[in-house]
């Protein structure tokens, strides 16, 4: 069919190639524009059916990560547990993955986006999860760090100062935050603490219908919080050859304050033993 708009908005991050070819037999790529700028901005502030569905894929996400954590025992491949915990998700009304999860136990857990493989759980070493269900178009985000049968000293108190800067994050966002003091002051929990030169990353970003959308919750970006965001806090540590540990929870913004969309446990949590 003719296509008679003289510009073409597209939203180019969910577009699929198919799609974008079809159109190129119609419009000249001039006349093709990116409108992700212009349709971000409605996306900022969920509805309250929005927010339901968020809450409806975080629900799955919990409960499926709560189930697997109890078959978890020592000598799982991350393979394994990934199977395990995908499985229990689609079981669980997952529409869809939100993401392809990141499964990461030892050593392995100090790679922020890695990939699970072989590597077999092995007692005192950490085991991170960061995965969400998507439901209803909505998708879940959320990490959690466990811990086979025990943890050392170090590894404990590394687990905790992530906590603490989760925590702060979740205290203190509210309207008129900006994302850039968000993470200043939770990277300065991480950076006052013994283990300074092991943070990596940002501290967060938008939740909804992508994974990853705005505000991104980063140094020099000085969006205010508003009503109606929601969003992701996840500080992290990451000690090559050792450990990583990040806590990540979806919040939503409220004239009140931040409200956890996600409440499964935060303190240190144990799993593994004999089968």
């Amino acid at each position: 069919k003719e296509i008679g708009a003289a510009t073409f908005g597209i939203e180019g991050q969910r577009m699929r190639a198919f799609e974008m070819l079809a159109l190129r037999k119609h419009l000249s790529d001039n006349a093709i524009q990116d409108a992700q700028s212009v349709l971000s901005g409605p996306r900022l502030n969920k509805s309250g059916a929005e927010i339901e569905l968020l809450e409806r894929a975080i629900e799955i996400t919990e409960t499926s990560l709560h189930e697997t954590l109890e078959v978890i025992r020592t000598g799982m491949s991350e393979l394994e547990i990934k199977s395990i915990l995908v499985q229990r998700m689609h079981a669980n009304g997952a529409d869809d993955l939100a993401f392809e999860p990141i499964v990461l136990a030892g050593p392995n857990s100090a790679n922020p986006h890695g990939h699970a493989g072989e590597h077999r759980l092995a007692p005192g070493e950490p085991l991170l999860f960061d995965f969400g269900a998507s439901y209803g178009g909505y998708n879940a985000d959320i990490t959690r760090t466990v811990f086979c049968e025990y943890a050392s000293e170090e590894h404990e108190l590394f687990y905790n100062t992530v906590l603490a800067a989760n925590a702060l994050g979740r205290e203190i966002s509210a309207p008129g935050l900006t994302c850039d003091d968000l993470d200043n002051r939770v990277t300065d929990v991480l950076r006052a603490s013994p283990f300074a030169k092991f943070v990596v990353h940002k501290t967060g970003h938008g939740l909804g219908l992508d994974v990853h959308e705005a505000p991104q919750v980063m140094a020099g970006n000085f969006t205010a919080l508003e009503d109606g965001m929601v969003i992701t806090i996840e500080p992290g540590l990451y000690k090559s050859g050792d450990i990583g540990v990040r806590v990540e929870d979806d919040v939503l913004i409220t004239p009140e304050g931040a409200r956890s969309l996600t409440g499964f446990p935060r303190e240190i949590q144990f799993v593994g033993g004999a089968a």
